[in-house]
């Protein structure tokens, strides 16, 4: 039985609490091409999964340590991924998002100036220093 049409289940997945995550887990999303799928969600036996857009769009629950992140950046490696919830510790001492090139860092960096010259939005939140 599909039930599509129910505002709960949606707000579910989009606020991730379908995953069941304990409260201390972090919480990631990869965003990959559907056909990677199957390899990510095998690197990430033993973590909680909720796939979505055909399993381009994999929702990650499970211990929030460095350890774990680095299993979930490796598992993103045909996409991105966004550590999208963690304990202020983990979220502090690990990225938030993949590192970008330098030239698009540079210009995400000028933007981010033009846009907060005081630096008050969020300093620091996503990369450290932006």
């Amino acid at each position: 039985d599909v039930v599509d049409h129910d505002p709960a289940i949606w707000r579910g997945v989009r606020d991730a609490t379908l995953l069941g995550a304990a409260p201390g887990d972090a919480v990631w999303r990869l965003s990959l091409p559907p056909s990677a799928a199957p390899a990510a969600c095998a690197a990430l036996a033993g973590f909680r999964l909720l796939l979505d857009w055909g399993g381009g769009l994999i929702w990650v629950a499970g211990p929030a340590t460095e350890a774990a992140h680095s299993t979930v950046i490796r598992a993103a490696h045909a996409g991105t991924f966004t550590l999208f919830r963690a304990p202020d510790g983990l979220r502090s001492g690990v990225p938030v998002v993949p590192a970008e090139p330098a030239p698009l860092a540079a210009i995400a960096a000028r933007v981010k100036a033009a846009m907060d010259p005081g630096g008050i939005l969020n300093p620091g939140r996503i990369r450290a220093g932006v």
